[in-house]
């Protein structure tokens, strides 16, 4: 362990932010399967708060994280730019 002088353990700090971000995945990440497995469909697009994949589902595009609702032609916009960054780096 790397124990300073002041007590600070930098190890279970580490440690500690780790466990804490691996639940945060794997939360969004089951969030996103059971999304998937209704019949929600991912987008390439991405949701400009969090960063989340968007999805759709019944008409509806959002982000599945933050909740933030996008219209359709707003996500299908996005889409196309997305598609175009895709182009250029190929």
């Amino acid at each position: 362990m790397s124990d300073t002088d002041d007590g600070f353990d930098e190890e279970a700090v580490r440690r500690e932010l780790r466990e804490k971000y691996e639940d945060d995945d794997r939360e969004e990440t089951e969030r996103m399967s059971e999304l998937l497995l209704k019949g929600a469909t991912m987008t390439n697009q991405h949701c400009d708060a969090c960063g989340t994949p968007i999805f759709r589902y019944d008409g509806q595009a959002f982000c599945p994280n933050c909740q933030h609702e996008y219209e359709q032609a707003q996500a299908d916009q996005q889409g196309q730019v997305d598609q175009q960054r895709t182009r250029w780096l190929r």
